[in-house]
């Protein structure tokens, strides 16, 4: 094995976290689409003529299109927390197996050249956005 795939071993951010990154991510895009799946024009027209005023269809879906876009943003700002997490993760596992590396193979010249790149990206990476 060599030294990057015992680093991605080591590593240790489990799939299921991956996968639920990408099922947030999914959500996201449906919650756009869910006014249109669930023909939401159609219910607020029954409803106005169900109780005889147009106001009522109206504010149902002004209602249910603030509750996706507020559900929306939740979903978005969670994602990026957790996105953040995730690389923080990384970048203190990466950071202790770069030392360990480097360490063992101080005596290569280009050892400091990428521990230097490594350096400042985890610098760029643990940046707040």
């Amino acid at each position: 094995m060599n030294i990057f795939a015992s680093l991605l071993i080591a590593v240790n951010v489990h799939w299921q976290l991956c996968i639920t990154l990408n099922n947030i991510s999914h959500v996201s895009g449906y919650l756009g689409e869910l006014s249109t799946l669930l023909h939401w024009d159609i219910v607020a027209q029954q409803l106005s003529i169900k109780h005889e005023d147009e106001a009522v269809g109206q504010t149902a879906l002004r209602s249910l299109t603030s509750l996706v876009a507020a559900t929306n943003d939740d979903v978005k700002l969670q994602s990026r927390v957790l996105s953040q997490q995730i690389i923080e993760k990384i970048v203190v596992d990466l950071k202790k197996y770069t030392i360990a590396f480097t360490r063992c193979h101080n005596d290569l010249p280009s050892v400091s050249i990428v521990r230097n790149r490594l350096t400042l990206s985890f610098t760029l990476l643990l940046r707040p956005r």
